[in-house]
């Protein structure tokens, strides 16, 4: 007899349609940067930042193709869910710098409904993005500690990963001397009509 396994957690992956023009707004972003003033620390892990707490200066309105790209599989993911009645709204998006040596502890992004991260920059070996079973007790119990309880997303330029914002994840080490460069951002959710 087949043993049968249920209440799944959606992870939405995808590369992004319009990788050169994304790619040559990210590096227009990048380059006009200034990190000494804008980047910092919050988290108490070793990720450079734009993030700033109560500052929501959004990354995505320096970047409209990349923005265009999120709504569009944000959209395909609500609807991949079955989700035709919801309007989605960008709250935060902000860059971050993992250097050799940098990783994210385990975090959720408590106060939103689905988180994103988008990989500019990467070698694919600079940190794999994990994701950890949100059901604690499956993580502890007898029965099923021993099952695959985290799953590992390796970066790739281009690459966009949709998860629900309740969902824990990390980063893993940077054991490389390339710097890794991600946007991350949170969306909002109601019951209206959809659209970003």
């Amino acid at each position: 007899m087949p043993v049968e396994y249920f209440f799944p957690t959606p992870i939405y992956f995808s590369m992004v349609k319009n990788l050169d023009l994304i790619q040559q707004e990210m590096s227009n972003y990048v380059s006009n940067l200034d990190r000494g003033a804008n980047l910092a620390n919050p988290w108490g892990d070793t990720v450079q930042t734009t993030f700033k707490y109560g500052n929501y200066e959004h990354v995505l309105s320096s970047t409209p193709a990349l923005l265009e790209e999120i709504k569009n599989h944000c959209n395909e993911f609500l609807v991949r869910l079955k989700h035709f009645n919801l309007n989605a709204r960008i709250k935060q998006s902000w860059c971050n710098f993992g250097d050799q040596n940098s990783f994210q502890h385990y975090h959720i992004h408590g106060d939103s409904d689905i988180s994103g991260v988008y990989y500019y920059q990467t070698s694919g070996d600079d940190g794999d993005i994990v994701f950890r079973n949100p059901s604690l007790v499956n993580r502890f119990h007898k029965l099923t500690y021993n099952i695959d309880n985290s799953v590992n997303y390796k970066p790739e330029v281009g690459k966009i990963i949709l998860f629900p914002s309740f969902l824990e994840h990390a980063v893993y080490s940077n054991n490389t001397s390339h710097q890794r460069i991600s946007v991350s951002f949170n969306i909002s959710l109601d019951y209206n009509e959809r659209k970003l």
